[in-house]
């Protein structure tokens, strides 16, 4: 009885310790995938599948939907739409164990598949869900960029006075007063998106603003471009 007591501790020390090697394992990985994202897209898979993998095996409810938030943006990336969404759903059907903030974030990479699709109704309908958990989690530069995605696509559909009221309010979270007084100063709402695209790169290329999310507007932006 007393080895078998022994054995269960040992067993119970080291699936703790396994626990706490698993979530810095993890860690690394993600900071692997971010490594390469401009610089190796099988690298980057390569690094955020593996850390996927190993939050499934986990467990932690929260750990898995930070992964699979980082994963998805790699994989929309690639044009990787439906694994992505796939990946994504996770989140979504365990919205009650999440916090807003990476809620927030999650149905900002769906809207932006739906985007960049071209599905705008769809989209829309997302970046909504994204503004009000951004709100609650107050997250300015969320804010700023999904009612900027809001005013290029009411842009697109032709509606210039939902477009110029969602760059309003895109500009109303870039708190930054030169962008303010240029914006005041722009004639058209193409002026005006292009305003609000300059300071929302200039936002993101902030190094303390880089090292907390690899997922910007920025590479929205350029991977328009392509996809296009």
């Amino acid at each position: 009885m007393k080895i078998l007591g022994t054995v269960l501790l040992f067993f119970l020390c080291f699936a703790s310790l396994l626990s706490q090697t698993s979530g810095q394992d993890i860690d690394s990985l993600l900071q692997l995938a971010a490594k390469y994202h401009t610089q190796n897209q099988d690298s980057t898979n390569h690094y955020a599948s593996l850390a996927h993998q190993k939050a499934i095996v986990l467990g932690d409810t929260a750990m898995i939907g930070r992964v699979s938030y980082l994963y998805s943006y790699y994989l929309v990336t690639q044009n990787k739409f439906d694994q992505a969404k796939e990946i994504l759903q996770f989140n979504f059907d365990h919205e009650s164990k999440l916090s807003p903030g990476l809620l927030g974030e999650s149905y900002y990479t769906l809207a932006n598949i739906y985007y960049l699709k071209e599905e705008w109704d769809t989209a829309i309908e997302n970046y909504l869900k994204a503004l009000a958990l951004h709100e609650i989690s107050q997250n300015s530069r969320g804010l700023a960029r999904s009612n900027l995605q809001l005013s290029v696509i009411y842009k697109k559909k032709e509606d210039t006075v939902l477009s110029n009221h969602f760059a309003d309010a895109s500009l109303y979270h870039t708190g930054d007063p030169e962008y303010h007084r240029k914006y005041a100063t722009a004639g058209t709402i193409e002026e005006k998106i292009n305003q609000l695209e300059q300071a929302i790169r200039e936002q993101e290329a902030n190094k303390n603003y880089s090292l907390q999310s690899p997922v910007s507007y920025t590479h929205l932006r350029a991977h328009e471009t392509r996809h296009d």
